[in-house]
């Protein structure tokens, strides 16, 4: 099966902790993160490293790139 293409808006408490963390679980084998957003660029570097996937700055960078997430 494919795994669906994601993009987590927000590396605070919900989009690390929460939704990040399942992600990365042994649960998880159904969604491929391939972009993280947040304004703060350490966290845009630390969730390039965690996820292995692209960064943003704003979610409005998003528009137009329906070809690489779901």
């Amino acid at each position: 099966m494919k795994k669906m293409r994601v993009a987590i808006i927000g590396q605070g408490r919900s989009g690390r902790d929460i939704h990040g963390k399942h992600f990365l679980s042994e649960n998880n084998d159904n969604i491929e993160v391939v972009y993280v957003i947040d304004e703060i660029k350490e966290r845009r570097e630390k969730g390039e490293k965690t996820f292995g996937c692209k960064s943003l700055a704003s979610y409005k960078d998003l528009f137009g790139k329906n070809d690489e997430i779901d």
